[in-house]
């Protein structure tokens, strides 16, 4: 697909993050998939889904105290 700014992007659709430095000079695709679950103040408020092809280098930790 081609390249959206964050004001083109429509609630319900899927897309994948590509950063680019400020003069669009370099482009790098992240890998991320996102969607849009609405808007804030015309921003996009958006929901990870996962890692495009690659499972997720994230992991959620939950800690345990022990007392």
């Amino acid at each position: 697909g081609e390249a959206k700014c964050l004001w083109e992007l429509e609630q319900g659709q899927i897309y994948s993050i590509l950063l680019t430095t400020g003069g669009g000079l370099y482009r790098y695709a992240i890998g991320d998939m996102v969607t849009v679950t609405g808007f804030y103040k015309n921003l996009p408020l958006l929901h990870f889904l996962g890692r495009q092809g690659r499972s997720s280098d994230i992991a959620w930790v939950r800690p345990t105290i022990s007392t």
